[in-house]
């Protein structure tokens, strides 16, 4: 019976996009395990959840053991403190994505938390990537091979393909603007959290310049720019014809971040958009309809739970970065600022 309801979320779960994102359960036998003997799959998936982030602990100690990162910069305590920004930056994103992701799934009825579910997904895609990073160090073949396609994008937009059906446009034309489309898309997707009923309050802030939302967005810039200049170098160090550019690691990236908040939005409107049609799989009413309006806040506990980022780690390299912030309300001399790529990151 477990096992039809597990098959059962995951089915829902990938014809509704109420979760941000769905993680791996059925390739870890000791999750199998779990949820056969104790019935409880919101433990079992906190359980798979610490296993992986053993295994990116471990990760990021043998990457940085590795000969070869002194390929990636020569100096080892460069190297050191580049990882140490892009985990904190990490946990730090992965924190407040899932923290608005939970909150946004509050009454969508998952038969596995988004509490749970949510750090075990990004958790294993961060795992993914540094495994694949170390495979490639080593000049060996990922164990995950499909792994390496996070990183490559498959469905560009209708104008990169008109782009690149022009005989004057290169690729790497063609990708640049896509990507300052994406730009674009990602800035809008922030907006409407901040103005959407259920979730705006979640920022506890009035706008984009400071809260939850602009910590998010920081974060996620800093570990996006640091993943792919580890991703874009280990390529160049494993092959010399397969190689990914810096442009291609940014568009993926920015395309899982489309879906991530995407997913947060759908979720946060769906059944309170009529929650007297919401039931659950015996066709009982989940929800009293009173109830849901009177305890929505808006995220605003939620969002006030999170401790605010006192410093915010460097992005990288700025002529590849994007803000929230509208133009006009930047400070003038940020223009003037140097935007050459630092060595790490070419």
């Amino acid at each position: 019976m477990t096992k039809f309801l597990l098959m059962l979320f995951l089915t829902l779960a990938l014809t509704r996009p109420i979760s941000a994102a769905m993680p791996q359960y059925e390739d870890d036998a000791e999750f199998r395990h779990c949820e056969k003997i104790t019935n409880d799959l919101n433990s079992c998936v906190a359980e798979q959840d610490k296993r992986v982030v053993d295994d990116i602990k471990a990760l990021y100690r043998n990457i940085l053991g590795n000969s070869a990162i002194l390929s990636w910069n020569k100096d080892l305590a460069a190297s050191r403190q580049i990882l140490q920004d892009m985990y904190s930056s990490f946990i730090a994103y992965r924190t407040r994505i899932c923290s608005v992701a939970e909150k946004a799934s509050k009454y969508t009825a998952n038969l596995i938390d988004e509490k749970y579910v949510c750090p075990l997904y990004n958790d294993q895609r961060h795992r993914d990537l540094l495994e694949n990073a170390l495979m490639l160090m080593n000049r060996k073949a990922p164990s995950n091979p499909a792994a390496l396609n996070y990183l490559k994008v498959d469905e560009h937009d209708e104008a990169y393909n008109e782009c690149i059906g022009k005989k004057e446009n290169t690729k790497a034309v063609c990708l640049a603007q896509e990507l300052a489309r994406t730009n674009d898309s990602i800035k809008e997707y922030y907006q409407y959290a901040l103005a959407d009923e259920h979730i705006g309050k979640w920022n506890n802030g009035p706008d984009l310049k400071k809260g939850n939302y602009r910590d998010m967005f920081d974060s996620w810039i800093a570990y996006r720019n640091r993943m792919c200049s580890l991703a874009v170098w280990a390529y160049k160090y494993a092959y010399t014809t397969q190689a990914l550019s810096l442009d291609e690691c940014l568009l993926a990236f920015n395309k899982e971040k489309e879906t991530a908040m995407d997913g947060v939005l759908t979720a946060a409107n769906s059944a309170l958009d009529d929650p007297s049609e919401y039931e659950d799989y015996n066709g009982e009413e989940v929800y009293d309809e009173n109830d849901i309006y009177s305890n929505d806040d808006g995220g605003e506990a939620a969002g006030k739970a999170i401790t605010p980022l006192t410093e915010k780690i460097k992005s990288g390299f700025k002529n590849k970065d994007f803000d929230l912030t509208p133009d006009e309300d930047k400070p003038q001399q940020e223009a003037e600022k140097n935007t050459n790529t630092p060595a790490w990151a070419r």
